[in-house]
């Protein structure tokens, strides 16, 4: 026979070329855990927007920096890092186990 074409131009090589290619989309683990990341971030946003709230409007003093009582910027800056606080314990603290029971239970 007459050779024509060579490496991955052959019938072969087309075989192996469509056997190289990958699919770009996620996966279902991939799906679910982003669903989970993000109804927990809204979860955990509405909580430090009313953790903030309460905390300014019942103007909730920090006994080792005490605000003075008319000070209503010192009082958002407190009310501000107590929310930004909970934000940040939060998110660590509350993925991973939703990621372990995901797939312990598949």
């Amino acid at each position: 026979g007459l050779v024509t074409e060579t490496g991955m131009r052959t019938e072969i090589g087309k075989i192996a070329k469509s056997l190289n290619i990958e699919e770009a989309g996620l996966t279902q683990l991939q799906i679910t855990l982003g669903t989970i990341a993000n109804v927990i971030s809204i979860i955990v946003l509405v909580l430090v927007a009313l953790i903030f709230l309460v905390s300014l409007r019942l103007r909730v003093n920090d006994p080792a920096d005490p605000c003075v009582q008319d000070d209503t910027s010192c009082f958002v800056q407190k009310s501000l890092l107590r929310a930004l606080f909970c934000a940040v314990g939060a998110i660590p603290e509350t993925l991973q186990p939703a990621c372990m029971l995901l797939l312990v239970v598949g």
